[in-house]
């Protein structure tokens, strides 16, 4: 047979496969990835909306790709896109670092399968964008919102206008801040509790976090009815220590954060030590009350796996 070897071949192999194996292929790709190859052409446009049902996860922090401040040439419009594409198949969302509240709206309108969202959300937040965030999120037993609260802590509502909204079996509920994780934290104002009253709506709550907070005597009350808590952090919050007291009643609790509470003094230590016989986790962190004296009474939590008593009257 005759041919001319000047003449080079090619063929396209992956447009040889069927739309099911190419679409599955698809699948393997970064939701951002998809979003590009529906340029390519029109049957890949085609195969790529096939893929998104395979999209359970999405997770963005504040390295992409393995490349270093990669996120920030993520634009709002290409995340918007993603959920667009596949937030009706997501069942695990985060996304950290890279925007503000205004990703709330989109995610309540296409995000209604989700069972575990976590957002560290950047710089301004407008309680607006909070309103029926989560009522079609039947599903949802886990939510972390990160804020910084030099820049929140003015809309003591915001916290209630979040868990309004939340289902009653939700499982876990964190509000952590951006800067606990700060060396050298700004001056920032405590946040009245006036968010706790939504609270007692959920029946089945394991996990909790309020950071930065301010709560008397009926906001603990609402929170040591939680006899179901396994976890619970209050870093950083301002409470009277006759209040702190009651926390020796969660029985259960396996993680207790205290970091930065002031008021955390020997007694309230003591009789964590007599009750929380369950503890695995202790952060007794910056409470300068406590002495060694109490320290030496959890010696009685034979559990007890990680204690962090840094800079205490030891």
């Amino acid at each position: 047979m005759d041919y001319d070897d000047s003449v080079e071949t090619k063929t396209d192999l992956i447009n040889i496969l069927d739309d099911d194996s190419l679409s599955i292929i698809f699948s393997y790709l970064q939701p951002l990835e998809l979003v590009e190859i529906k340029e390519v052409s029109q049957r890949w446009n085609y195969l790529a909306d096939l893929a998104w049902i395979y999209i359970k996860k999405f997770e963005y922090t504040n390295q992409i790709f393995g490349y270093e401040n990669n996120w920030r040439l993520i634009n709002f419009n290409q995340l918007k896109n993603v959920i667009l594409n596949c937030g009706r198949y997501l069942t695990h969302l985060t996304l950290k670092n890279l925007c503000g509240s205004e990703i709330v709206p989109l995610i309540r309108d296409h995000c209604h399968n989700l069972v575990r969202l976590e957002l560290v959300l950047l710089l301004m937040i407008n309680r607006d964008d909070f309103k029926f965030a989560f009522t079609k999120m039947n599903q949802l037993n886990y939510i972390s919102i990160s804020m910084d609260p030099v820049y929140h802590w003015n809309d003591e509502c915001l916290y209630g206008a979040i868990l309004s909204t939340l289902h009653s079996s939700i499982n876990e509920i964190h509000f952590p801040s951006i800067c606990d994780s700060r060396e050298n934290k700004p001056s920032i104002r405590y946040c009245n509790s006036s968010f706790v009253p939504w609270m007692k709506k959920f029946d089945n709550l394991q996990a909790l976090t309020l950071h930065y907070q301010a709560m008397d005597e009926h906001d603990m009350s609402t929170i040591l009815n939680f006899k179901t808590l396994l976890h619970l952090s209050l870093s950083n919050s301002k409470i009277e220590d006759y209040c702190l007291i009651g926390l020796s009643n969660l029985i259960n609790l396996e993680y207790l954060d205290l970091s930065y509470v002031d008021e955390v003094d020997n007694y309230v230590v003591w009789k964590i030590a007599d009750n929380c016989c369950k503890l695995k986790y202790l952060n007794l962190k910056k409470c300068s009350s406590v002495t060694g004296k109490s320290i030496n009474k959890l010696t009685k939590l034979i559990d007890l796996e990680h204690l962090i008593v840094e800079k205490l009257s030891l």
